[in-house]
Formats: C-alpha cells, sequence, structure tokens
C-alpha cells in the first residue's frame, strides 16, 4: 500500500486491506499461529519515515514494508496486549482465535448514506449524509445481513440466525448457532463465572480417561426436567406386542371385498388362481402408477355384467369396496380401468376377472393386474383385514419444580414418515407434576412380521436459560410370521432327489437389530442408565472397594457430610502436586498422577468401618515416596451420620465409585458393550456385502472387509466396546444405526431392514 506523500491534509485514521498469511515463533503471550485472513483495518497515522514495520519491534510476527504508517498496537509482542488488535469489523473469512482485548476502534461507517444500499459498501463514506436515511424495512430479511441495523426491527424474526447475536435475545434461543460468534460481545454473558483459580475439584477438572483432567458438562436445571413414554395400543385397548395373528385366507362367500388401487400393468399380479379363473389383459399403456394419479373404475359380476358393485374415480394408493348391500358378490368379478368417465372402447387401461367365491384361493394381498385385496367380510369370519388400526401414544410428564413451556415433540419411525407432533404441544405450559398425552395414529400391516421403532424426543423450557430435553424409544414386533399361507399342488408323480435344494432365486431378507449393554455384575439394558450424582453408599452395607480420583487440594477442598472426617495437611498440603504416593491402612500403595484413579480394595479382616489414607510426596531423585503432605480418616461404615457420596471431596481425593453386596458398583463411568445383529429372515443364503454401522461412539464404521455368507435362519453378531463418564453425559442422546446389504446366489438384491437404537442418560 502506498499513500501519496503529497496531500493536503494529513489524516488522522488510515484504512488497510489485508491479505496475508501468519506464522511465526511466537513471544511469551502470543503462541505460534498460522492462519489466512482478509480484512480491513483502521489504525492512527504517526510519521515514521517512508518505511516502516507492520508491527513494534517487539514482536516476532511477519517484518514487511508498508506505506507511511504503522501499527498502534503490535500483533501480540506489546506489554500487556495477549491478543490479536480489534478490527472494525466482524472478519469476512475466519473468527479470531481469542476475542480482541478492546472494542472496535471505530463504527462501521463515518455516517448513514442518504438511502439504503443493497448491500454493505466495501469502503467508508467520505462525510456525513445530509440527512437520516429511511428507516429499516418493515419485514426481516431472509438472511442476516453483515452489519447491524440502524434501529431495531419492528418484530423479531420467526427462524433463528445463522450466526449468535450480538446481545442476549429476550428468550433463549433452542439450539446453539451453526458457527461461533464472528466477534466479541460489547459484554460478558455470564452462565458459570470461573473461579480465579484452577478448581481442585474433579467435577472441574477430570475426563473420561484416567490420566487427564475431567470437565463436567452443565447439569440440567432442576426447574425444567421433562419425561416422555411412549406406547402402542389398538383401538380396542390391547398393546401391539399382542395382536394376534391373522387367517390370511377367505373361507366363506364374501359379502364385501376391500381393493387397493395399485396402479401398474398385468405383470405384477401375483396370486394363486388358475389361469381358468384369472385373465388380465393391458391396452394403452395400462393403468398409471404414480400415487395420486386417477383412473374410472367399473366392477361388475362377470357373468352378464348386470350388477354394478363399484364405479367411479380412484387415485392410486387409494381403497375401494366391491359390494352388494351386503348380498354376497358373485363368484367372478370382472374389473375394467378406464383413463376417464367416458367408458369408450378406445379409454380402457385394463380389464381384469378373477375368482371371488373363496373356493379358488383368494388371500389378502393377492394382487390381480392393478387391483390387490386389503380386506374381505363374510358370515363364517366376519371382517378380516391386513391392516390393524391403532396408535402411539406420547405421555409427556413435567418431573421438574416449575412450570415447563413445551416446545416440540418428535418422533422418528423406521417404518413410516417422521411425525412432527410439534402443533400440538408447542407453547403448551405444563405445570409440576402434570402430563399431557399426545396420540397419533397409524395401522399395523399385519401379514408380514415387521419390528417398528418409534425414536421420540420432546423439548421444554422453563424460566431459566436451560432447555430440557427427553428421549424415548418404543420398539415392538408384530405380524404373522414367513409361512406358506396356501396348500401346495398335489405331489408330483416321481419321487424327487431328498431333501430339495434351496431355489436360487429364493426369498433374501436381511434385518438389523442393535443391543445396548452396561456391563457388570448386575449387567443391564443401557435405557437404565441414570446420572449417579449424589448416590449414595446406603443400609449400611461397607463397601469393599472403593475408587477415588486424586484431584489436588487441601484439607480445605474437602466437601463431605461425614460427621467424623478428619484432614491435616502437612505444610501446604497436595495443593499443586502433578504426582503424589497414596497408601490405605499403611498398604495399596501406588504412585497416582493428577486426575489419575486411585483403588482400594478392603482385605477380609479390614471391616472396621474406617479407612486411613496417606498422601506423601515424591521424591524426585530417588523415586520413592517422600514426606507425608497430607491424612485423611474416612469413615465407610455408610450410615446415616458418615454416609459416603459420589462427587464428593475427601481431601485431596474425591470419590467416584465404590462396590458393595447390595448395590452392586456404583460410579460415574460405565463401560457399555454395543451388539449388532444380522439375521437372515429368508428362505435363501444370502451373501452379506456391507454392514455399516454409525455409532455415537465411533462414527461410521465399516465391519467386513469381505463378503460375508449367512445361511437362512442364521445370524452375524458384531461388537463395540466404550468408557463413558456418566457426569459428562447427562441430557445427551446416543444414537446408533445398523445397514446392512446382501445378494442372494442368484445375485437377487436381499430385502433388508435396518436396526436402531437411541439411549440417553437422565
Amino acid at each position: 500500500l502506498k499513500i501519496a506523500e503529497t496531500r493536503p491534509m494529513r489524516p488522522k485514521y488510515f484504512f488497510v486491506l489485508f491479505s496475508y498469511t501468519v506464522k511465526g515463533n511466537g513471544t511469551p503471550k502470543a503462541p505460534r499461529r498460522r492462519t489466512e485472513v482478509s480484512e480491513i483495518r483502521s489504525f492512527t497515522a504517526r510519521e515514521k519515515g517512508a518505511s516502516t514495520n507492520v508491527f513494534s519491534e517487539t514482536s516476532e510476527y511477519w517484518k514487511t514494508s508498508i506505506g507511511l504508517g504503522y501499527f498502534e498496537e503490535s500483533m501480540g509482542g506489546g506489554a500487556g496486549n495477549e491478543f490479536l488488535p480489534p478490527t472494525l469489523s466482524p472478519r469476512s473469512q475466519l473468527v479470531t482465535s481469542s476475542p480482541t482485548q478492546k472494542p472496535s476502534l471505530r463504527p462501521i461507517s463515518t455516517a448513514p448514506t442518504e438511502s439504503q444500499s443493497n448491500s454493505p459498501t466495501r469502503t467508508f463514506s467520505q462525510g456525513p449524509s445530509q440527512k437520516p436515511t429511511p428507516p429499516p424495512s418493515a419485514l426481516p430479511t431472509e438472511l442476516p445481513t453483515k452489519t447491524s441495523s440502524l434501529e431495531p426491527s419492528p418484530v423479531p424474526n420467526t427462524l433463528p440466525s445463522g450466526f449468535p447475536t450480538l446481545i442476549p435475545t429476550l428468550t433463549p434461543s433452542f439450539s446453539p448457532t451453526v458457527q461461533p460468534s464472528l466477534s466479541p460481545m460489547a459484554s460478558p454473558i455470564i452462565i458459570h463465572q470461573p473461579t480465579d483459580q484452577p478448581s481442585a475439584s474433579l467435577l472441574e477438572s477430570s475426563t473420561i480417561a484416567p490420566v487427564t483432567p475431567m470437565t463436567i458438562a452443565p447439569m440440567i436445571s432442576p426447574d425444567c426436567i421433562i419425561n416422555v413414554n411412549s406406547f402402542c395400543q389398538t383401538i380396542d385397548g390391547s398393546l401391539c406386542n399382542d395382536i394376534p395373528e391373522i387367517d390370511t385366507r377367505c373361507d366363506g362367500t364374501p359379502t364385501r371385498l376391500t381393493m387397493r388401487f395399485k396402479g401398474g400393468a398385468c405383470a405384477q399380479s401375483q396370486n394363486f388362481q388358475t389361469e381358468d379363473l384369472f385373465e388380465c389383459h393391458d391396452y394403452n399403456d395400462g393403468p398409471p402408477t404414480e400415487t395420486g394419479d386417477e383412473a374410472f373404475i367399473v366392477v361388475t359380476n362377470a357373468q352378464g355384467g348386470d350388477i354394478t358393485y363399484h364405479e367411479g374415480c380412484v387415485s392410486v394408493g387409494d381403497v375401494f369396496d366391491i359390494t352388494d348391500e351386503g348380498n354376497e358378490v358373485d363368484e367372478r368379478i370382472n374389473v375394467t380401468i378406464y383413463s376417464s368417465e367416458d367408458k369408450l372402447l378406445r379409454t380402457i387401461l385394463q380389464t381384469v376377472v378373477y375368482h371371488s367365491s373363496c373356493s379358488g384361493k383368494l388371500f389378502l394381498k393377492d394382487t390381480f393386474g392393478s387391483v390387490q385385496l386389503v380386506e374381505f367380510e363374510n358370515q363364517s369370519q366376519s371382517i378380516v383385514s391386513c391392516f390393524v388400526d391403532t396408535f402411539v401414544a406420547f405421555t409427556i410428564l413435567n418431573e421438574g419444580e416449575a412450570d415447563t413451556t413445551l416446545v416440540s415433540l418428535i418422533s422418528e419411525s423406521n417404518v413410516f414418515e417422521t411425525f412432527d407432533l410439534t402443533d400440538k404441544v408447542h407453547n403448551k405450559t405444563l405445570p409440576s407434576g402434570e402430563n399431557l398425552v399426545i396420540q397419533q395414529p397409524f395401522q399395523i400391516d399385519m401379514t408380514s412380521q415387521q419390528e417398528y421403532v418409534f425414536n421420540s424426543t420432546v423439548v421444554g423450557a422453563s424460566g431459566s436459560s436451560f432447555d430440557c430435553v427427553y428421549n424415548d424409544v418404543l420398539r415392538f414386533e408384530v405380524g404373522n410370521q414367513a409361512q406358506l399361507r396356501y396348500p401346495t399342488n398335489s405331489p408330483t408323480s416321481v419321487v424327487t432327489d431328498f431333501p430339495t435344494k434351496i431355489p436360487e432365486d429364493a426369498e433374501c431378507r436381511l434385518k438389523a437389530h442393535i443391543e445396548c449393554r452396561v456391563n457388570g455384575e448386575r449387567s443391564s439394558d443401557c435405557q437404565n442408565l441414570v446420572s449417579p450424582v449424589g448416590s449414595k453408599c446406603t443400609q449400611e452395607d461397607e463397601p469393599f472397594k472403593i475408587i477415588f480420583i486424586y484431584a489436588g487440594g487441601d484439607c480445605t477442598s474437602s466437601n463431605n457430610d461425614q460427621k467424623n472426617f478428619e484432614c491435616q495437611d502437612s505444610g501446604d498440603g497436595p495443593n499443586v502436586n502433578e504426582l503424589v504416593f497414596v497408601t490405605t491402612n499403611g498398604r495399596n500403595g501406588a504412585v497416582v498422577r493428577l486426575g489419575e484413579t486411585y483403588h482400594y480394595e478392603a482385605l477380609s479382616n479390614e471391616s472396621t468401618g474406617i479407612i486411613e489414607v496417606t498422601i506423601s510426596n515424591i521424591d524426585l531423585t530417588s523415586g520413592r515416596s517422600g514426606s507425608m503432605i497430607q491424612t485423611l480418616r474416612i469413615v465407610t461404615k455408610c450410615d446415616e451420620d458418615d454416609s459416603l457420596a459420589l462427587t464428593k471431596k475427601y481431601g485431596a481425593l474425591q470419590l467416584v465409585g465404590f462396590e458393595n453386596y447390595l448395590q452392586g458398583m456404583v460410579s460415574i463411568f460405565a463401560d457399555i458393550t454395543m451388539i449388532y445383529y444380522i439375521k437372515n429372515q429368508g428362505s435363501s443364503n444370502a451373501n452379506v456385502t456391507s454392514a455399516i454401522i454409525t455409532s455415537a461412539f465411533s462414527g461410521d464404521v465399516s465391519y467386513l472387509n469381505s463378503p460375508l455368507v449367512i445361511e437362512h435362519g442364521d445370524n452375524a453378531t458384531f461388537h463395540e466396546d466404550a468408557h463413558i463418564n456418566l457426569l459428562e453425559s447427562v441430557s445427551t442422546i446416543f444414537a446408533f444405526e445398523f445397514n446392512a446389504q446382501g445378494i442372494t446366489l442368484a445375485e437377487v438384491p436381499c430385502k433388508v431392514t435396518a436396526g436402531w437404537y437411541n439411549f440417553t442418560l437422565h
């Protein structure tokens, strides 16, 4: 950049457009960085000769010549300046790695323009406008503008902005913004005020791994705790799990047949009637196939055509009845499908004739050309349908201490499209202790066995700044098992080889399934996981195993409730010791690093209800135990006066787990095993070509390096192990999905049912 040497007036400020790559060795206060940015900056002009360094001499970042002025402040080497200098406006490409130390030097522009521009100008106005610009538009823009409006909008936009607002909104946002703020806020918003010095407590310093400090996610507000439980029920009150299998064969002359108009050609016909009973012919490219397309359908008796059972327009996907006011329908039915209500020869798309008296092998789901039987009614069987009318009921319970305003309710299914029930709950206030029941009707197809999974999430908000989220998974399996639904043909006259081989073109069906188990002596399903905060050793059952984390701190950092607890420091205690040597009752000696776990297991003769712990420093010369820096006397009887509670501090040690006979292992950690199954439910061997898992623990993982053959009826199993910190996982939704692909020996693709599993720690 060059600035004219001859000018009538020396400017007070000048503006520089930078496009640069930053890299350097850094200074004690400004660590090494590398980034690429483009931005405009303003600087106070100073006479410094014809060429100067961009930054002050104390900075180790770039050394480059530019113009007649130089930076007012350095990039990081100047005294007390630990951050990048403030910019005039948010950077257009990259955010800074940390907030600027000071607010912007100047406003975005020197003055408003006479009229509104369509977008921000790249340079600043030369002088003030003659009169104020018109007020902002009445309607919000579709996307946020790059600079702030001159005045607030009359009404807030109903959509969330892509970036955080510069000041807090009146109500909390329902989800975090996609990207961090481009510039610092005018004043800080304090959510959890940090202490001046690092906390000695594990709650701010430890992680899942025992060798690094642990951090804990913000706890959910006790004012906002909601629960949702879902179940499936039929209209008559039976649970969906208890729906019995149905007999799909028609055994008596029907008085009504309900057909679904599928559309399509005769080639898709699938029934068990012989050629002398069933006929189908296509004309003029056949019936339509797109859902919603209409055709004009006329149904009569095949002999004489003097009885009309149905006449009218039907859309692809809809159903229609073949009935004669309660009388039995004729044994042969004629279905004619036209392109319009003009029942002319040139408008015929398809003609179908089939046997309907139920003496000629008539079953639910039989397809005759473009029509399919989905329900029938006769005197002996009454009404028999493919479908059962059911509903999922979602019971939302406010378990918090204050009223909760419901925000949304969404249920995802592996069979149906997502049920968005937000309009039924949004902005409804649910008082503490009360519940709200929402029902979603749907139909179950009973002609084939199917697993139904509903993964439901409810979101609420209380008067605090916290949202509360609860996730529930409902799964059940219902429907007829795959089996022969009709008598076989007569035996062949010649005996075949025994046994017959599975045909290569037989059906191939793969079903993926997921289970989650919490490992331990008392293994359980992951749905039973709860937050261990406040868990205590109860019923005077002294633990035989205790797990601490060395979190540092002197005796004053203790926060347990024991009346007979004793702690004594020597000197400053183990405040800042990275390594210490810990013994209990004169044994179990171990070198423990800050943030690591220390395990104590009692001997059979040590059931005294008290453990005495000694913490010593490490002699760096010999590597052995040095002088004592803290002694602890911890009561382990688990009585009312001296309880053991998880996360409580006992001097420099924090309790993170214990095990006794009544409660088993109680810990802030959980070892989890995910089990992924692929079952071959078809009648043919399957050559599984891929098995892909989307895991909350490990992301997308492929478990097959080469094809895997699974015989019909068998299954393959894969495992995934994880170690999680329950304190950090409160309200986290752990979602898993399992998909597989396969082919038969004849290279026919398998039908695949994906597996789903979600759980939330409460």
